[in-house]
């Protein structure tokens, strides 16, 4: 009687335990699913790689455009208004060239418009155009204070879907894809790298700014106890407080003293740390100006026409070496003339409005007036 029973459940599989053909179904069965996954791994590869792409051109023509819309130019025939348009029109020249020659994208102009970012909620609204002044050195003064540019790649557009190579087994033959940037310009710098050792009261740039025209750069020359703007002296010494002794105005960031040779190659490339708004630093004493490497400098500064970041001070404190400036504000400079010989040494030119980017190192500057902000936010 055990052996026949023993011999009866010999046929049958106990329970949990799955026969040898249905184990190899399931592993059929796993083994297609993660086929099917690595290949729409590899379109979803195929597709980051190309959107990527997209949002590079869209970052580059958003720059691009924003700094051709944003620099200064002069009123065209005395129309403002006539200034604006052909920049808005340059703006989306400067974009589509870029986007083409660097990414192999084309934009199309309705996906360049121009807007304004709500500094308070960070919403962007695409202007209705306004009539600015006469005197509009920028175009926010329009209305606008940034620029939106969108990349498009999808089927009867100007740029093609993206293929896909596994998933048309699925029924998708392509991907549409949409890269969106926008670059605004605003904002007064805090903080930079590049700037030259050279300190300029507050109150020189101030009146620099009320004289500021269209037409006119009011001339500002400084170095020692000179400081004038439009030929008429600013009384540097009440207004930002006294050099002290043996200070002439040149800056040593990093405090280590040095000698004429790093001066002069700081003049020449600027310094290379970070120079913040709202921090003391202190000066290189003596009247190094007329230091070969220093003079050099200043000699291809002017004659490239070279648009410098320069620290300017609002409080001094203390006396010869332990003096020290507070920094105001970082503005762009223009040296069209200087003297480096003798106690009537100077340094002259003219303020320019500009914009720096990341990394703050100054690009496109002309005109008079403040250096602010220009960067990518989306």
């Amino acid at each position: 009687m055990h052996c026949r029973l023993k011999h009866l459940l010999s046929g049958v599989a106990t329970k949990g335990q799955p026969r040898s053909g249905q184990a190899s179904v399931q592993v059929l069965g796993l083994l297609l699913i993660s086929m099917a996954v690595g290949a729409l791994s590899v379109d979803a590869g195929l597709f980051y790689a190309h959107h990527q792409g997209m949002q590079n051109a869209a970052d580059a023509a958003a720059h691009a455009a924003a700094s051709e819309l944003f620099k200064y130019t002069p009123a065209v025939n005395g129309s403002a208004l006539s200034t604006i348009q052909l920049r808005m029109q340059s703006a989306r020249a400067k974009a589509r060239t870029l986007s083409e020659s660097n990414q192999d994208m084309a934009i199309d102009d309705a996906d360049i418009d121009f807007g304004y970012i709500n500094p308070a909620t960070g919403a962007y609204d695409p202007s209705t155009f306004e009539t600015p002044t006469n005197n509009a050195a920028f175009a926010q003064t329009a209305g606008y204070n940034a620029v939106r540019v969108t990349v498009r790649a999808e089927r009867g557009g100007l740029n093609s879907p993206v293929p896909a190579l596994f998933a048309k087994f699925l029924g998708a033959q392509d991907f549409n894809s949409y890269a969106q940037a926008i670059a605004i310009y605003g904002g007064s710098v805090s903080g930079m790298t590049g700037l030259r050792p050279l300190y300029v009261c507050q109150a020189g740039y101030d009146q620099a700014v009320a004289l500021f025209g269209d037409a006119s750069k009011p001339t500002v020359r400084f170095y020692g106890d000179t400081l004038t703007v439009g030929g008429t002296d600013v009384d540097q010494a009440s207004s930002c407080g006294a050099l002290g002794p043996g200070n002439w105005g040149l800056a040593d960031f990093d405090g280590g003293g040095g000698g004429s040779k790093q001066l002069g190659e700081v003049m020449r490339d600027g310094y290379d740390g970070v120079v913040n708004v709202g921090e003391w630093y202190g000066p290189k004493p003596g009247n190094a100006i007329n230091a070969n490497g220093v003079e050099t400098a200043l000699e291809k500064l002017k004659n490239n026409g070279t648009v410098i970041a320069i620290p300017l001070y609002s409080q001094t404190t203390g006396n010869g070496k332990n003096a020290q400036f507070k920094i105001s504000s970082i503005q762009g400079f223009v040296i069209t003339k200087y003297k480096a010989q003798g106690n009537d040494s100077y340094v002259e030119g003219h303020f320019v409005k500009g914009y720096c980017h990341a990394g703050c190192s100054i690009s496109n500057s002309s005109g008079g007036g403040t250096l602010t902000r220009l960067r990518l936010i989306r």
